[in-house]
């Protein structure tokens, strides 16, 4: 599942997960630059990190990031007063090297910098890692929005495991099933390139071979793997994408992958089902195993390893009996049945989801969790869980054509966002065409930061616009402070698909307010569960307060990036809106014919209910 950019109220932002979405444009060395005021200020910044001074290196960072816990363990870090994981051995130093940072744009709202970091321990060769920062003026004075630390940390990381290898025995460290691993991997590269991982099942161990160079960053380039077993000898031959762990898929039987097909071995390495199905769904009955999906025909595996049509399975019917119709939680592997890496500086175990899973949008391809096998070294970069909730409810459409089933997957994270990074996403399925879509949700517009409060609304429907346009309406928490006595937490927001070519896409608007855009507004578009938090506490309405409507009508024309006249409104969207760039002083031309009726309609709303309001209309 990838990351979408998260909006909100506050003034900072913190990423330190490895999948965070970063993009740094054309930078350029500091030096020949007019930067005179970025210089000193990370001069200065540096200058307190060097002395050691917490305090005052917090007060460069803006306030909303100052109380964040991850901050204070990158800066504990980075003085030497804490290991990567915040542990009180420090094994590392730290130095910023700011006279080789490189930086983007000076003109854009915030700009970034990539600062080198040397890694350096007595007795061991220097290492280097970077450190990105993001920079934005506030009320004149530069601080610290957003800081990416997740390579310095991981580097911090291997730096640490690697003198703790060198001062520790391999039995202090590894148990003796990983040593004998060790040993063999180191045979078999004598006839394979690569070692990606070796699985221990029922105590024999099984090895992930491959030819050419392993990456597991992008999914396009993994080169082929196969599976050798116990007795050294290939059981899956190195012709597969990707080779799937013990029972993940179906008990009994290996899932594997080639040009987006999948297939079936069983334990003994025979292949059961041919590689040539789009998805393998484990759904069982009292004669069948799985059903088998290609294009627009299902067949069945049964039990007596046969495969037959199935014409008349419907996706209604399979979604109700797969496991994952209900809550799934996947920890820590079992000892009996883990897949490590093989690798003396990252120490985590591997859980490669079942395909049909990560189809659906449920699960990243691959997870990385503890390691129970290995002991005295850190790990970081891992999920201590991963809990996808039983649906939420079913919305159907008024015709029952459509209907949805919105899960929430929550990962925690030990690496920067532990607990707190949460996804929606919704299985839609067309029972009159039997077609099934996914469609991933923004469930938090507010910060990554910011602890969201307990859930209190579950708004959900489903409409078919169009033959092509679906409307989703959920509950997301949002944050909107546009109000002199309470802040808007919690709201129904609605997101907006385009069904093309058997595929659901995502019409990207970056916004909460995106139907004013979309549709012409009715007033069931200001009904719904409304979260308020004031000053006496959470409140909680069925429609949204007049005083809100006045932010839709500006966020309508802060999406065509038009330049207020109060900076402060400017500095606001800027949060508010992804990619706001506020450089028009008239956008009237650029407004929509359903933009204006929306205007025009909100407005009527304003005149026929008057509201006290900190953001007043343009």
């Amino acid at each position: 599942m990838k990351t979408k950019p998260l909006i909100g109220i506050a003034g900072g932002i913190f990423v330190l997960a490895v999948l965070a979405f970063v993009f740094w444009p054309s930078k350029k060395n500091m030096a020949g630059n007019d930067n005179i005021a970025y210089v000193s200020f990370l001069a200065n910044f540096n200058d307190k990190l060097t002395k050691g001074e917490t305090d005052s290196a917090l007060t460069f960072f803006d306030e909303n990031l100052r109380n964040v816990p991850q901050v204070l363990q990158v800066l504990n870090t980075l003085m030497g007063k804490a290991s990567s994981t915040g542990g009180q051995q420090v094994l590392v130093k730290s130095t910023l090297v700011i006279e080789s940072a490189k930086f983007d744009d000076l003109n854009t709202p915030s700009v970034s910098v990539s600062i080198p970091v040397t890694l350096n321990s007595k007795g061991f060769s220097n290492n280097t890692s970077t450190l990105v920062l993001s920079l934005r003026k506030q009320e004149g004075k530069l601080h610290i929005v957003k800081m990416d630390a997740s390579n310095y940390l991981a580097d911090c990381l291997v730096y640490e495991n690697l003198i703790r290898t060198k001062t520790l025995s391999d039995e202090d460290i590894y148990s003796p099933i990983t040593l004998e691993a060790f040993k063999k991997s180191k045979i078999l590269r004598n006839t394979y390139d690569t070692v990606m991982w070796f699985t221990h099942y029922n105590k024999q161990t099984y090895f992930q071979v491959g030819y050419g160079k392993w990456n597991t960053d992008d999914e396009d380039s993994y080169n082929k793997m196969g599976l050798v077993g116990p007795d050294m000898k290939e059981i899956i031959p190195v012709q597969y994408d990707l080779i799937h762990g013990f029972n993940t898929t179906l008990n009994g039987f290996i899932e594997v992958e080639k040009d987006k097909k999948k297939g079936l071995y069983n334990l003994s390495g025979k292949l059961v089902v041919p590689v040539e199905y789009d998805r393998i769904f484990p759904v069982q009955t009292d004669s069948t195993l799985a059903i088998l999906q290609q294009g627009d025909k299902f067949f069945s595996f049964t039990k007596s390893f046969e495969i037959a049509p199935a014409p008349d399975v419907k996706f209604t019917d399979i979604l109700a009996k797969l496991p994952i119709f209900n809550r799934q939680e996947i920890k820590a592997a079992d000892p009996d049945n883990i897949t490590e890496m093989n690798s003396r500086h990252y120490h985590q175990s591997v859980y490669i989801a079942p395909s049909y899973l990560v189809d659906l949008n449920l699960h990243k391809r691959i997870l990385q969790f503890k390691n129970p096998l290995r002991k005295n070294v850190e790990m970081y970069d891992y999920s201590d869980k991963y809990i996808v909730s039983a649906p939420q409810k079913t919305a159907e459409n008024a015709d029952n054509a459509l209907s949805a089933l919105i899960y929430t997957i929550r990962d925690y994270y030990q690496g920067g966002r532990s607990e707190f990074y949460d996804e929606k996403n919704a299985i839609v399925t067309d029972a009159v065409n039997n077609k099934l879509y996914n469609a991933g949700l923004i469930d938090n517009y507010l910060y990554e930061e910011f602890e969201t409060p307990k859930a209190e609304c579950k708004d959900l429907d489903l409409k078919m616009l169009t033959d092509s346009l679906v409307e989703i309406k959920y509950s997301a928490y949002v944050g909107i402070d546009a109000s002199d006595t309470d802040t808007l937490f919690e709201a129904p927001v609605y997101q907006y698909f385009k069904i093309k070519d058997d595929k659901m896409e995502a019409i990207e608007k970056g916004r909460m307010f995106a139907c004013a855009s979309l549709v012409k507004m009715n007033d069931s578009y200001l009904q719904g569960c409304y979260s308020y938090a004031s000053k006496k506490g959470t409140i909680q309405t069925d429609y949204l307060k007049t005083s809100y409507l006045k932010y839709i009508i500006n966020e309508i024309y802060a999406s065509h990036n038009y330049k207020f006249k109060d900076a402060k409104m400017n500095e606001f969207f800027s949060y508010h809106i992804y990619d706001f760039d506020p450089k028009y002083t008239d956008v009237e031309s650029k407004l929509t014919e359903i933009e204006k009726y929306n205007i025009a309609w909100l407005k009527q709303k304003l005149a026929a209910k008057p509201a006290n309001n900190a953001l007043a209309a343009k």
